[in-house]
């Protein structure tokens, strides 16, 4: 084994990594639905560390593949950059559509008139 064959077999690993973290972050959200802001706040944070991990990742592969090795890891790298924009985009949505209904909520209760009160004398 050269050393590229070597480097690219760790690149496929460090690439086989960090998806095996976003799959395991999307299965855990699939089957939690009462999640609050903080909690989304936090996998977003995963994510966007996920995100300069792979940006690290691509360079890496830019430096040591060939044009050949770099065409056969390119659709993967492409793959796995889509799903991590996509599982950010989510996050996001989620804490944006969290905050508007709370927002929503507390407006609705402040705009509510009190109840009357009834003097007796």
């Amino acid at each position: 084994m050269t050393s590229s064959e070597t480097g690219i077999t760790l690149l496929n690993r460090k690439r086989g990594n960090i998806k095996c973290q976003l799959t395991k972050m999307a299965n855990a959200l699939q089957k939690q639905t009462d999640l609050s802001i903080p909690e989304l706040q936090a996998k977003l944070d995963v994510v966007l560390k996920l995100q300069d991990k792979f940006e690290l990742l691509k360079n890496d592969y830019y430096g040591i593949a060939n044009d050949t090795e770099y065409a056969e890891a390119e659709p993967s790298l492409n793959s796995l950059e889509d799903d991590l924009q996509d599982f950010e985009v989510r996050l996001k949505t989620s804490i944006n559509k969290f905050k508007y209904e709370a927002e929503s909520s507390s407006m609705l209760n402040n705009s509510q008139p009190k109840g009357s009160q009834i003097k007796t004398t």
